[in-house]
């Protein structure tokens, strides 16, 4: 649990050293396995890599569909076209120029929502799920669901993706 505090990566620079890990570091998180690493050829090594791209896919995630969506699709040829598609679309420079207003407004409503409560306790998972809602709903459908509006279409889509999560895992 040390991990989880402060620095992370200072604590988790620490821990390799701890075990001898200088380039590379394996370990899990609960039911989680993550490799570690904090030299610059070995990330690219690994980012590159279809060994580490490829994971098991949750029969959760065939029932939504979601198992040809990038996030889950296996490092291959359909993969690059996924990441080509998306590289040339969504996120060439003008695209990118025309969602910064978008960006920075998620980005002011977050922070405004972390300010408002710093008095007590924050989940802060709910409020990079809540910006991350608003912005694929305004990438998409071109609709804009600030912080609070609590109307019943803005509900039930945040119902929706509340299950997928769940059922995600």
């Amino acid at each position: 649990m040390r991990l989880m505090y402060g620095l992370g990566r200072r604590h988790l620079s620490d821990a390799a050293e701890q075990f001898n890990a200088a380039r590379l570091m394996a370990m899990s998180i609960g039911e989680t396995h993550a490799v570690v690493t904090s030299h610059p050829d070995v990330a690219k090594e690994i980012l590159n890599s279809s060994s580490f791209a490829d994971h098991h896919v949750k029969e959760s995630a065939y029932g939504l569909l979601f198992h040809r969506a990038i996030g889950f699709v296996p490092h291959g040829f359909y993969w690059h076209t996924l990441r080509r598609i998306a590289s040339t679309h969504l996120f060439c420079p003008k695209q990118i120029a025309v969602s910064e207003p978008q960006r920075v407004k998620i980005a002011s409503d977050m922070i405004a929502e972390l300010d408002g409560t710093l008095k007590g306790s924050v989940r802060v998972r709910d409020v990079l799920k809540r910006a991350s809602l608003n912005n694929i709903v305004s990438s998409v459908f071109r609709r804009k669901y600030g912080p609070g509006v609590g109307s019943g279409e803005v509900v039930e889509l945040r119902g929706l993706v509340e299950e997928g999560y769940d059922l995600l895992g």
